[in-house]
């Protein structure tokens, strides 16, 4: 969803909320679209929103917020739905704006079909190929690879959308992704601490739910953990780059999503379920080219999207608006460096904290999704991340009384350009 029709939505939020019947819009999202394979709203959404808010209006605002992170389809089913409901003032409202209106026609009329319902998704496939048990139940203290999803044939608008405004690019050569399943993504999410119920990091899931969308959408094969132990992480870990998934993967993707802290301004480190901590250097080490020749010369992203410390950045004024800039450490040798092809992407500066709605998930997750999800199609991954830091601060720079975040990536050697062309194979 762009960010004009998520600002419709949240400005209107209260209004939204009194002219709907949370039941009924509720109950039209799980069933949405009708005769169609595409899941909108999965009832894991819906039990989410509610075991989190006790309250009728906070549910209600919780869902609303919720469409807002949908795809970019999801104004127009919001709007379907209202109108299926004759919610007619909340239908008025959201479309009582000629810019509004201009914006929907225009964004909207080549991707949408049959009287506003958007094209279908296939399914997510379950796993056929793998021989390891899909299960993450623990056995003698370790996990076995546990494969949610694989790679699916993602919506048209995340990849036949056209291009505009085309431009000369440099002789950068490019990572090959042309494979129909072209990627691993290793998803932890550490969301709760073992005796220690006030540290617990609400609105977490969110992030899981946002991830495991959009990687999918990008013909990803994905696994995923909640709330492991420090050891089941290394276990699953030393796993999975040892499989075959890794031998015939094009790239790999690793978001680790925790509570974080600095170490002597140096180093950070993620703490796992059993508050037991790992440093960041050590994780890295991991998918060093001595350690780990399965990914040798391949695309290797590794986002740590927790604090990094507990300063808060307030901002200053804006007196030049100048934009910072971040060089990244490009190494050339005739050996093969320790570490290559990797980009490691940090959700705040060293020392600083990152920021998390209890309703929506963090804010650097957010951001990613919505770039990558209007982006992919045809935008190489060093300049996605580069959009997520200003969309951070469309999204969220509204708000009053909260700080600033700015996310950073370093480059170790990722000398090539990472298209995901989701859609897009030869195989």
């Amino acid at each position: 969803m762009d960010s004009h029709h998520r600002n419709a939505i949240i400005n209107n939020i209260k209004f939204l909320v009194s002219s709907t019947n949370y039941e009924n819009l509720m109950e039209s999202c799980l069933r949405y679209p009708p005769l169609e394979e595409k899941i909108f709203f999965s009832i894991s959404m819906k039990k989410d929103i509610e075991s989190q808010h006790k309250e009728k209006e906070d549910r209600h605002k919780a869902l609303l917020k919720k469409i807002t992170q949908r795809g970019p389809d999801a104004y127009a089913i919001l709007l379907q739905i209202l109108k299926d409901n004759k919610f007619n003032s909340a239908l008025e409202k959201l479309n009582d704006t000629q810019s509004i209106r201009n914006n929907w026609n225009n964004t909207n009329s080549n991707n949408i079909i049959n009287n506003n319902i958007p094209r279908s998704v296939a399914p997510r496939r379950p796993s056929t190929s793998s021989s390891l048990k899909p299960s993450s139940r623990k056995e003698n203290g370790s996990l076995h690879l546990n494969l949610v999803a694989e790679s699916i044939t993602p919506e048209e608008s995340i990849y036949q959308r056209p291009k505009v405004n085309g431009i000369t690019k440099p002789k950068i050569e490019q990572y090959l992704m042309n494979k129909r399943k072209k990627g691993v993504l290793l998803l932890v999410n550490i969301t709760k601490f073992e005796c220690d119920v006030e540290r617990e990091r609400r609105g977490a899931q969110y992030d899981t739910t946002n991830l495991v969308d959009l990687f999918g959408k990008l013909d990803f094969d994905i696994f995923k953990y909640e709330d492991i132990t420090k050891d089941q992480f290394q276990n699953v870990l030393t796993k999975l780059l040892d499989s075959d998934y890794c031998k015939q993967t094009q790239c790999f993707v690793m978001a680790l999503m925790s509570h974080g802290q600095m170490i002597d301004k140096k180093d950070a480190y993620v703490t796992f379920f059993d508050n037991q901590r790992e440093q960041v250097h050590n994780i890295m080490e991991n998918f060093s080219n001595k350690n780990c020749s399965a990914l040798i010369k391949k695309p290797k992203i590794l986002f740590f999207p927790f604090c990094r410390g507990e300063s808060i950045d307030i901002g200053v004024p804006d007196l030049r608006n100048d934009e910072t800039e971040h060089d990244a450490l490009l190494m050339k040798n005739p050996n093969l460096p320790t570490f290559s092809d990797m980009l490691i992407c940090y959700g705040s500066l060293p020392g600083f904290v990152t920021n998390r709605e209890p309703l929506e998930g963090s804010w650097y997750i957010n951001a990613l999704y919505d770039v990558f999800l209007n982006y992919a199609q045809d935008t190489h991954i060093e300049d996605m991340l580069k959009m997520i830091g200003p969309k951070i601060a469309e999204l969220y720079d509204h708000k009053t009384g909260v700080s600033k975040q700015t996310p950073v990536f370093w480059n170790y050697s990722f000398n090539k350009h990472l298209y995901f062309n989701p859609g897009k194979y030869n195989d």
